[in-house]
């Protein structure tokens, strides 16, 4: 399951769709009214099972996402857009959190929680064309890894190639 904010601006990532047993939710993690349909979507999309869940939900607006431009030339505007649907780096902790805590409450289960990396992507919001990656070959690398994962390898973050990127052991 890959959720994404707008289906619009993942047309890159619609094209990996069932390449890779890839299904696509549009879900705006800002509005919780809409997490029960994103519930509903998920579950008619899986069949009820979701055996590994991939966290990767994140956000940096205007031109600080950008490599060219960078942080420091973001405007007020932008990075008050930002902390309202919360700070890239904050959100990277919070997701490590979250991923390391829903793995833990759910390992009994047989349910593996990891959040990859995707690593440099070309997507419609690379607009300097400088992302090395296609989205293919990013959810083929990210692929790769997920499919042998163990219970014991849950909770973790990992970059594209499926080494570790924050080691982290322990419900925070």
């Amino acid at each position: 399951m890959a959720m994404v904010r707008s289906l619009k601006m993942a047309s890159r990532l619609l094209e990996v769709v069932d390449e890779e047993r890839v299904a696509v939710v549009e879900a705006d993690m800002g509005n919780t009214k809409t997490f029960e349909d994103v519930a509903k979507s998920i579950e008619q999309l899986s069949g009820g099972r979701v055996e590994i869940l991939i966290n990767n939900s994140a956000v940096m607006l205007g031109a600080g996402r950008s490599f060219v431009d960078g942080l420091s030339n973001s405007t007020l505007t932008e990075w008050d857009e930002t902390f309202r649907l919360a700070s890239y780096f904050a959100s990277k902790a919070a997701l490590a959190t979250a991923t390391l805590n829903f793995h833990l409450e759910s390992k009994d289960q047989g349910v593996i929680f990891v959040s990859p990396s995707p690593g440099g992507v070309q997507t419609d919001i690379d607009e300097f064309g400088i992302l090395p990656m296609t989205a293919v070959e990013s959810v083929a690398h990210c692929v790769s890894f997920v499919n042998d994962m163990a219970i014991g390898d849950g909770g973790q973050l990992r970059n594209h190639d499926g080494s570790k990127s924050i080691v982290a052991d322990k419900p925070r």
